[in-house]
């Protein structure tokens, strides 16, 4: 009987520590507005993006955004690697 005593504390310490975790990191969310707007970026991506790919785009869209350097705006330079 001993051992699964000292499996169930185990778990229970486990169990503490992960919750001491979850509480204590906060959770860095963007905004609505810039999900909407990498959203809507996503959009009009073409070709068309599978729904995997609108996902990858999206989360760097907003890491860019979150970073503190937005993407560029204004016109593209589309000969700028020629």
């Amino acid at each position: 009987m001993k051992p699964l005593g000292a499996a169930v504390s185990s778990l229970l310490f486990l169990i503490a520590t992960q919750v001491a975790i979850a509480v204590a990191t906060p959770a860095f969310a963007a905004p609505q507005w810039v999900e909407d707007q990498c959203r809507a970026a996503a959009v009009r991506v073409r070709p068309v993006l599978r729904f995997d790919e609108v996902e990858a785009y999206v989360a760097n869209c907003i890491a860019d955004w979150t970073a503190g350097t937005p993407p560029p705006r204004g016109r593209k330079s589309y000969d700028r690697n020629r």
